[in-house]
């Protein structure tokens, strides 16, 4: 599998500008495999040392693929604005930031965990750190880490 990007000139290889990118999302995507199906599902999320948290029900299709396969790939973006040219329509473009990242989903099952996973995902939409959790939603909720094995980005702007 070639794994080149193709825009080298628009790579991102700063892992702080990755991860400043990362930092100003405000949804990731969540790649997931069903059989030969591909699954997409866009998530809040928080990220922490090279990990990046989701939570979810319990129950359902992105918990049963992820205790199956749980290969994932991650996508991050934003910026997004067209560049238009009314002369010529192949020199139509769009501004954009993008991060796409790799990493094996893992539930968690410890409640301190569980807790520190909630306080990254709200930490992320919040100046707030810390929060209390309710045992009934930390025992009745999912807490997805993905430590990131891979992972690139690019910029046009």
């Amino acid at each position: 599998m070639n794994r080149e990007m193709k825009r080298v000139d628009r790579q991102v290889k700063k892992r702080e500008e990755i991860e400043d990118i990362i930092n100003r999302c405000t949804i990731c995507r969540i790649g997931l495999v069903d059989g030969e199906e591909p699954y997409v599902v866009p998530m809040n999320f928080g990220y922490a040392d090279n990990c990046v948290y989701f939570h979810g029900a319990l129950v359902g299709r992105k918990i049963n693929l992820i205790k199956k396969a749980p290969r994932v790939c991650l996508e991050f973006d934003l910026a997004h604005e067209v560049v238009s040219d009314e002369e010529t329509a192949c020199r139509w473009s769009q501004k954009y930031e993008s991060v796409i990242a790799w990493g094996n989903g893992e539930l968690l099952n410890d409640p301190a965990e569980k807790r520190q996973g909630f306080n990254i995902i709200m930490g992320h939409y919040s100046e707030r750190k810390e929060w209390d959790y309710p045992d009934i939603i930390i025992e009745r909720t999912h807490v997805i880490k993905v430590p990131l094995d891979r992972i690139t980005a690019k910029r046009f702007l």
